[in-house]
């Protein structure tokens, strides 16, 4: 009798638990119908904190993929991307998976990771080839991506450009020039030539003087 008792109560606490996970989920749903995002991201999280209590894994990829719209239609998009994941691991049916490719995709775009997007978007053309709308936004990104590469190629090129340029900095020491040995003689022959103009006026100024000094005393 006891144990008719105890098994009991946990027939009822698991009929409530359920209960409560469907009430919180359908709250979830109508919320979100009604556009208040935050209210039903709130309320599905909810859900899902019942549901593992619950331990029922029954629903977990809905679960998981209605949470994620409604974490990305409130732009918290990194918890989209977790229940969008976590959707597409379970998920079997390739109609499926390329929608949630394509959520995926979406969400990495809106975090930032174009790249990430990119691959997402690509996964999910090859599962659904006639989503005009998926290959639209992989050709947009792809566009920008490769204006992106062009435009850093350009900065990069410029910044090289402007290190050849002579500028402001530390004066920069002149090359050594070449060894000549033309230029050597030249320049020898010109110090003997300075040099015999020299002596030479020495000599003129010496007899110039000795000149002065045999002069006649009146």
């Amino acid at each position: 009798m006891k144990v008719s008792f105890v098994f009991l109560l946990a027939c009822i606490h698991g009929f409530c638990l359920s209960q409560s996970f469907r009430d919180t989920a359908s709250f979830a749903q109508e919320q979100y119908k009604a556009k208040n995002y935050d209210g039903a991201l709130s309320s599905y999280q909810s859900a899902q904190q019942i549901q593992v209590a619950e331990k029922n894994f029954e629903n977990e990829k809905e679960m998981a993929t209605e949470l994620g719209q409604a974490a990305y239609r409130s732009g918290n998009y990194d918890q989209a991307i977790e229940n969008f994941e976590k959707a597409l691991k379970k998920e079997t049916k390739p109609e499926n998976r390329g929608v949630l490719y394509y959520n995926l995709g979406n969400a990495n775009y809106k975090s930032g990771n174009t790249q990430k997007a990119i691959e997402y978007y690509k996964e999910g053309v090859k599962v659904l080839p006639k989503d005009l709308e998926m290959k639209y936004n992989l050709s947009q990104l792809l566009r920008k991506k490769a204006a992106q590469n062009k435009e850093n190629k350009n900065q990069n090129q410029k910044s090289e450009n402007s290190k050849s340029e002579p500028n402001d900095g530390p004066e920069q020491k002149p090359k050594p020039s070449k060894y000549s040995f033309e230029e050597q003689q030249k320049q020898k022959l010109l110090n003997d030539l300075l040099k015999d103009a020299a002596n030479t006026k020495r000599r003129l100024e010496k007899n110039k003087n000795d000149a002065s000094t045999k002069a006649k005393d009146w």
